[in-house]
């Protein structure tokens, strides 16, 4: 288990820290850690816990302009730690309020440019970048009751209109959503994208099928919760990833 911890000065960083880079006015270290530290008891204080990482952990960042400190190879657990700079701005879900229409649009672009990127990587099969089983359940119809919860499910089966779309399996994100996505302190541009622990090799079509049907929904204060998806899809049908009809509200 690896606790990514924020201290007040590297002089008070724990005995057992891999590496600490400066964040702000704190310092920020990356340590292991035992399962049995994180069961709440005498002496519990997550408030300086920036992140917890267990073995199926595998958060990375597309930041503009990022900037690397450090990396870290776990081993053990057959993973790498990428340290960079704390990203500037704020979150989709905290400035969509006052953003204006053609800002959101600008963001909604910059994300689709940039999900154009790691989808040049193509597998042929439904996978992790690791070869391992994907986490998302959108994309499979829902098992009968009778059906297990441990016994494993087969991805589909595909309509037709899904068949001529899954041209092979594309890298993608998954996980658009408005507080995943950070944009400038002045809203005109994505500025990072956060949480890709659902990163993998998709079927094409469900690039822009996600976000078109209301997957990511805001929760602000906002007369269209659905619109970020909506922009997003239009998006990303113009990077030429189009929108299985079923996927449609």
């Amino acid at each position: 288990m690896m606790i990514c911890e924020k201290v007040d000065s590297p002089e008070s960083k724990p005995a057992d820290t891999i590496v600490d880079w400066k964040g702000g006015e704190s310092v920020l270290c990356l340590r292991s850690s035992s399962g049995n530290e994180l069961c709440r008891g005498v002496g519990y204080v997550a408030a300086d816990r920036v992140h917890v990482g267990g073995p199926s952990a595998a958060v990375h960042a597309w930041v503009e302009g990022i900037e690397q400190h450090d990396t870290i190879d776990d081993h053990d657990l057959d993973r790498k730690f990428l340290v960079t700079k704390r990203v500037e701005g704020q979150t989709l879900e905290q400035a969509w309020p006052w953003l204006s229409s053609p800002q959101r649009i600008r963001v909604a672009d910059d994300v689709g440019r940039v999900c154009a990127i790691p989808a040049a990587n193509t597998s042929s099969r439904f996978e992790t970048v690791t070869g391992r089983s994907v986490h998302e359940p959108r994309p499979i119809d829902d098992a009968p009751k009778p059906h297990p919860t441990w016994k494993p499910r087969l991805f589909g089966p595909l309509s037709q209109e899904r068949c001529l779309l899954t041209l092979g399996f594309t890298f993608y994100h998954a996980d658009l959503g408005p507080t995943n996505v950070l944009v400038s302190d002045d809203g005109d541009r994505a500025t990072g994208i956060i949480e890709w622990e659902s990163g993998a090799y998709y079927p094409r079509f469900y690039v822009a099928s996600k976000p078109a049907s209301g997957a990511f929904g805001l929760e602000c204060e906002t007369e269209d919760p659905e619109r970020w998806g909506q922009l997003l899809a239009e998006a990303l049908q113009r990077h030429g990833y189009k929108v299985a009809a079923e996927y449609l509200p």
